[in-house]
């Protein structure tokens, strides 16, 4: 029941969770009635929770005295959920008890309609304690009933209450188990839920058939125990709940055989249910021959043989209302190195490209002992990039902390959800931004998954692409509250089949973009090799985790010594952190750029020299947070030069086309520039427009 009604009482909690200041007098107890009745619940809940309430009004402890339903009321007016549906089963269940003639078992509704009445004295969902106090001064009442003629009457009443009070927070326990899972730990959890099922099984007990039902019950509950969580949630399981099972049928085989049977099950692990099943049965079967093997064995073991037909008729999906509040065997948590180790295999994917780029631009650009007596200085190179390196791992290693909550959220969420084979390989917070990854079947697209990590993270999550991920491997990180429209627009010169300029537009890790532009010396396909070498490398050394300054570093080095022939290009870089809007602007040779903003036009420009003219790079940077519509337009000295009427009228022309899409910008500006329709440079115009992120 409470399963079902995770969803709502979640909600209702919510509505009813800022309490004004109560009032004094009658008041305290009229609000806290009222507070109650907040959340009626569906047709089908309030029927399962007055069939629960009056089942639970047999179970009696085994020295006499009731415990269990005057504990069940209280969580359930903690909750304020289907209250009336509740009383309603109380009621029921007193009628049974006078049939009996059970004036303890009747002394159970006077009880709880006093704890009802007295809801605005205790009813605090920030504290236990008192839920459980109110409960035990109430179940003290009963005596009235047992009255005080011997000590024994008066000791059955106070253990009663002592042990209704410990009941309340165990069921209040499970109740959190369902609606906020992660506020307990992995301890705490499997005892709640299994003390609300063994409560259950004393209820059933006295009912007509009870002693089969109660038996299919707890085989039932082990084997999911045994299938889910192992050995050690089976035993768990298997002693409490066959416990009070055994107690009621007046033997103790019922709670041997199940140790036995789920001990076996659990410890043997399968994936196929029909063995664990099989396993299961064979270890009750041998407990009963060992205990005797007589008829009251058998019979037993006949009782609990129900019990099996749900765990293998029924889907994984179909059971998850039992299956997602069992413990699973595999660690409740990653520890931190082991989480950091499998976040930085992908670094190391990022290194091994960014060295293989590195090799393949000295290859390409001519680097031979006979051309550049400095090739040994690209050796140099590289051991320092790989010094880079290792300070970018220890910056990042220091920036990762995992968050064991949001690991063990997620994964419940996916349990919850029927994706039992989708497992947390870890959760990670990377310079404050969490992420993501899930191992799950090829199957399943990320695109399922995400609604269910964001849940669980409690922050909007998006699903990203990873080079070198496995179609097993799922990464997911934070959806930043920016996003970026794209265009681009390029022209070669005149006479020429390839433009010189290069441009990138690619999505960082972290919620970072980078937009990057450079021009190589000349035109035409020489100067376009140029540039987009330039451009490869400094991307790979960004995603690489290399700052700004280290990758313009590199990457003017290796301009600067692995040719044998004057080569340059300028870098034009733009890394924008789509989270916070902070956005950095680079400036190796390039032309000024402009950011739009409210009709006003600000050019970023500076006057340095491109990549590869000396071995010193000195970049001019520039730091300012771009908010929702700002426009930001990147252009290459073919369009600043060719521009009628120079850079006032480009500036007033970016001012008047911000509005329209960016590829548009970029086409018409380049469509202005040329005379004629002619093109006496490369031309290329990269253009963003920063807008607020819609979150499906």
């Amino acid at each position: 029941m409470w399963r079902m009604a995770e969803h709502t009482i979640a909600a209702g909690s919510r509505r009813a969770g800022v309490e004004s200041d109560a009032p004094g007098g009658f008041g305290v107890f009229l609000q806290g009635i009222e507070r109650t009745l907040r959340i009626r619940g569906t047709l089908v809940q309030r029927v399962l929770c007055a069939a629960l309430m009056a089942l639970l009004t047999g179970a009696a402890l085994p020295g006499g005295g009731y415990a269990c339903q005057i504990a069940m009321f209280a969580v359930v007016l903690r909750l304020g959920f289907c209250v009336p549906a509740a009383f309603v089963g109380i009621m029921a269940g007193f009628a049974a008890q006078y049939g009996l003639g059970d004036l303890s078992g009747c002394w159970q509704l006077p009880a709880a309609t006093l704890l009802w009445l007295s809801t605005g004295l205790w009813a605090q969902r920030s504290s236990r304690m008192r839920m459980a106090a109110a409960v035990f001064l109430v179940q003290l009442t009963g005596v009235v009933v047992m009255g005080m003629t011997s000590v024994l009457s008066v000791a059955v009443v106070v253990l009663s209450a002592a042990a209704s009070a410990g009941l309340s927070v165990l069921y209040d326990g499970a109740a959190l188990s369902v609606c906020h899972r992660d506020e307990l730990d992995g301890e705490t959890r499997p005892l709640c839920v299994v003390a609300v099922c063994a409560s259950l099984a004393a209820g059933i007990l006295p009912l007509p058939g009870g002693y089969v039902i109660a038996g299919a019950l707890a085989a039932y509950l082990t084997l999911e125990h045994a299938y889910v969580g192992g050995a050690q949630q089976a035993i768990l399981c298997a002693g409490v709940v066959g416990g009070v099972v055994s107690l009621g049928q007046g033997s103790l085989h019922t709670c041997a055989m199940l140790l036995c049977g789920g001990f076996l099950a659990g410890e043997i692990k399968t994936q196929r249910r029909s063995v664990c099943a099989l396993l299961m049965l064979c270890g009750m079967a041998a407990a009963g021959a060992l205990l005797g093997g007589d008829m009251q064995a058998v019979r037993l073991l006949a009782y609990a043989l129900p019990g099996f037909a749900p765990f293998l008729v029924l889907s994984s999906v179909q059971r998850t209302a039992v299956t997602g509040l069992i413990e699973r065997e595999v660690p409740e948590e990653m520890t931190q190195s082991e989480a950091v180790a499998v976040r930085s295999a992908s670094m190391i994917h990022a290194w091994a490209n960014l060295y293989e780029d590195t090799a393949r631009m000295m290859e390409g650009l001519g680097a031979s002992g006979e051309e550049n007596p400095l090739v040994c200085q690209c050796v140099q190179l590289l051991q320092k990039t790989s010094a880079a390196a290792h300070q970018v791992c220890e910056r990042t290693l220091s920036e990762i902390h995992p968050d064991d909550d949001a690991y063990r959220r997620v994964r419940y969420a996916l349990l919850r959800a029927g994706f039992e084979q989708v497992r947390v390989a870890y959760a990670l917070r990377i310079a404050g931004r969490m992420e993501v990854m899930l191992l799950k079947p090829e199957h399943v697209a990320p695109v399922m998954l995400s609604k269910l990590v964001a849940d669980g993270c409690r922050l909007p999550m998006r699903a990203c692409a990873r080079e070198g991920l496995l179609s097993t491997q799922a990464v997911f990180e934070q959806s930043p509250a920016l996003e970026m429209e794209i265009g681009a627009a390029t022209r070669s010169r005149s006479g020429e089949e390839v433009a010189g300029d290069s441009y990138v537009s690619r999505a960082l890790a972290g919620g970072r973009h980078v937009l990057a532009l450079s021009d190589g010396m000349g035109s035409g396909v020489s100067a376009r090799q140029e540039s987009h070498a330039a451009l490869r490398l400094m991307v790979e050394s960004l995603r690489a985790g290399y700052t700004r300054a280290q990758a313009l570093d590199v990457v003017n080095a290796l301009m600067l010594m692995c040719t044998g022939r004057e080569m340059y290009a300028t870098m034009d870089l733009c890394v924008c952190d789509l989270h916070s809007g902070e956005t950095a602007f680079e400036k190796l040779g390039a032309c000024a750029s402009y950011v739009v903003r409210d009709g006003e036009v600000r050019a970023i420009g500076a006057d340095t020299l491109p990549v590869g003219v000396l071995p010193e790079v000195e970049s001019r940077s520039l730091r300012m947070t771009l908010v929702p519509g700002d426009v930001v337009v990147m252009l290459t000295d073919g369009v600043c030069d060719a521009y009628p009427g120079g850079e006032a009228a480009l500036r007033e022309a970016i001012g008047k086309l911000a509005w329209l899409h960016p590829q548009a910008v970029g086409e018409k500006l380049i469509a202005q520039a040329m005379d004629g329709g002619v093109a006496g440079d490369d031309m290329t115009v990269l253009c963003a427009k920063i807008s607020k992120s819609t979150l499906e």
